[in-house]
């Protein structure tokens, strides 16, 4: 029906996920996001954009979820990974709101997918093999709230996309090459 390709107005170049909100698709890509106008299908185009910098954790984004005025970004990149989280109020300008990065405490390395259900965003983590959940009530500042990692017990050995459904979180593991369900009710 219709295309658009990187050039020198988007941010397109390695394109990994899209999100689809209203007449705007969100696009996480190798240089960031990239917002585009697809009210005309047969004519998508640019709207907006933001890059990584010092600031961001859009390096190699690789999952995209909005959610109300805010997109949460999944990025992987190991002495980069975490979870950017983007004011889209003004598509046309997207900006910096919050971002955390892994650490010892965070299941952050290699942050493959994220979903957002309420006030928590659950994000895949390959790099550390497991699930972290994180409180996004304050998008300025994204807090900790609890991971689990692969165990004897669990398939979360390269945890690679989650998706969650009421009480539980649906995680696809490339290595194990199965799915963990994870109670997330408590």
């Amino acid at each position: 029906k219709g295309a658009i390709f990187d050039n020198a107005d988007t941010a397109l170049k390695g394109a990994q996920s899209i999100y689809v909100s209203g007449k705007y698709a969100y696009v996480a890509s190798d240089d960031g996001v990239e917002i585009l106008d697809i009210s005309e299908p047969t004519n998508p185009t640019h709207k907006g954009a933001i890059t990584d910098n010092n600031n961001t954790a859009l390096d190699d984004a690789d999952s995209i979820y909005v959610s109300g005025k805010y997109a949460y970004v999944a990025s992987p990149i190991f002495d980069n990974s975490g979870v950017e989280i983007l004011d889209i109020s003004d598509p046309s300008n997207p900006t910096h709101k919050g971002a955390i990065f892994d650490n010892a405490d965070t299941a952050l390395k290699g942050a493959q997918s994220i979903y957002v259900s309420g006030k928590y965003a659950y994000v895949a983590s390959y790099g550390d093999n497991g699930v972290e959940i994180l409180d996004i009530s304050d998008p300025s500042n994204p807090v900790h709230i609890g991971a689990i990692f692969d165990s004897d017990d669990t398939a979360l050995r390269s945890a690679w996309s989650v998706h969650v459904s009421g009480k539980y979180a649906y995680v696809a593991s490339g290595f194990d090459k199965g799915v963990e369900i994870l109670d997330i009710s408590k």
